[in-house]
């Protein structure tokens, strides 16, 4: 999508702040729809947040093994594209399963020392 300005573009970084916290944790509703959590972002960690075609919050997954397999091969498809790292996906697979434990009372969600 182009930008505000002739032959340029806006940039697809986003800069989010947390306060006096030293960590937080990160969760995107995207325009699609889809729910996803994202690891624990430490106070001055870069991080990348690609969509996941699934919602942890989804009631179709009734255990966490069901929304792993949606979260991993979504996973597999950005690790190949170079969009993000092995370790990196299984930091974001962790979180998507933390998150589906807070939402059925199963965990607390937060991952924060």
């Amino acid at each position: 999508v182009g930008g505000s300005s002739f032959a340029s573009q806006h940039a697809l970084r986003q800069h989010f702040g947390l306060g006096a916290a030293t960590c937080g944790n990160a969760e995107v509703s995207w325009p699609s729809g889809y729910l996803n959590a994202y690891p624990t972002v430490d106070a001055g960690e870069r991080q990348v947040l690609p969509e996941i075609p699934c919602s942890y919050d989804d009631p179709a997954f009734t255990n966490p093994g069901q929304l792993n397999v949606c979260v991993q091969q979504a996973v597999n498809q950005l690790a190949s594209a170079g969009v993000i790292t092995h370790p990196e996906g299984n930091r974001l697979k962790r979180a998507m399963r933390n998150a589906w434990r807070r939402v059925h009372g199963q965990g607390s969600g937060s991952t924060c020392p």
